[in-house]
């Protein structure tokens, strides 16, 4: 009973315990598993958005979009307003303590689908 009590204290003090902690950061704060596509910071700061994701949204109805919260709202905003227009919920993750290279993670919600490629070739934009 002690250790349930101790467990709820500490739970209360420093939130609950999270898996995969590295991971989260480096994926906006999913996991590998779940990752349908991952582009770059340098990838979304480009002028047009990444043609495919329309057909990876409507293919995975169930996905979460992250943007990293360190780029600049403009670069965001163009795959704002097309997961607004298929009504697909998005997250933009801060994390000040942790930077990453991943400028947009669209993921699955809660299924692991783990697709080999989840990274965008430079060349394919």
């Amino acid at each position: 009973m002690s250790e349930n009590i101790q467990d709820y204290l500490n739970r209360g003090m420093y939130g609950n315990k999270e898996t995969n902690v590295d991971e989260r950061k480096l994926y906006l704060s999913t996991i590998r598993e779940r990752v349908i596509v991952a582009l770059t910071n340098r990838q979304v700061m480009k002028n047009e958005s990444y043609a495919p994701i329309v057909e990876l949204i409507k293919n995975y109805p169930d996905c979460h979009m992250y943007l990293d919260g360190d780029l600049n709202y403009s670069y965001l905003s163009k795959y704002i307003k097309i997961v607004n227009k298929l009504n697909i919920p998005f997250t933009i993750f801060n994390d000040v303590n942790h930077e990453t290279e991943l400028g947009l993670v669209l993921a699955t919600k809660n299924r692991a689908i783990n697709k080999n490629d989840i990274f965008v070739p430079e060349g394919e934009f």
